[in-house]
């Protein structure tokens, strides 16, 4: 997560985990964000997601639980299950950095620019984008971004077929995953 530009605090139990909120509380240095690595039949995470969901300075922390595959503990009932996502273990890069940006999509005063994309007219003024991305979910997302604003990319699924595409096609652009 320090790879991706986030001031990274790391705990080894709950107490110590409070301890650094309420000092980054008394700073004014907030965490946005707790992740939480639950173990097999442990109730402590549990109770600990409960604690930052009570507390009011808490309230807007984003919380992802890391779980083992056997658990399933979406079925739990939380205070405010939209601020809580989960990420089933081991953990690959791509799919923890989904679950941190959607984190941070359900917290309050997130202040998105409203301004509507400026739509390309004429497909020939059109910028040739390839767009290299392992996650299908992300390749969706980015040609529906794209196709809003009249551009069709053209997506791959790793950078062996980005390298095959720009030995073969020209391109203005090319958007890739930073591990890919």
């Amino acid at each position: 997560m320090a790879d991706w530009g986030m001031a990274v605090a790391t705990v080894m139990d709950e107490e110590e985990a409070w301890t650094r909120l309420k000092e980054a509380d008394a700073s004014g240095q907030h965490f946005r964000l707790v992740v939480i690595d639950f173990l097999p039949h442990d109730p402590a995470p549990e109770n600990f997601v409960r604690s930052i969901q009570d507390d009011p300075r808490l309230r807007d922390t984003a919380i992802i639980c890391l779980t083992p595959l056997a658990e399933d503990l979406q079925q739990k009932t939380w205070k405010y299950p939209n601020k809580i996502r989960y990420v089933s273990k081991p953990v690959g890069g791509s799919v923890l950095l989904d679950c941190v940006v959607r984190s941070f999509f359900v917290l309050p005063n997130l202040v998105v620019d409203s301004k509507p994309l400026e739509v390309i007219s004429s497909a020939e003024h059109a910028p040739r984008i390839l767009v290299a991305e392992d996650n299908l979910i992300n390749r969706l997302v980015i040609s529906e971004m794209l196709s809003h604003a009249g551009i069709t990319p053209t997506l791959v699924e790793n950078g062996q077929q980005a390298i095959e595409q720009v030995q073969h096609s020209e391109f203005d652009v090319v958007l890739m995953d930073c591990q890919m």
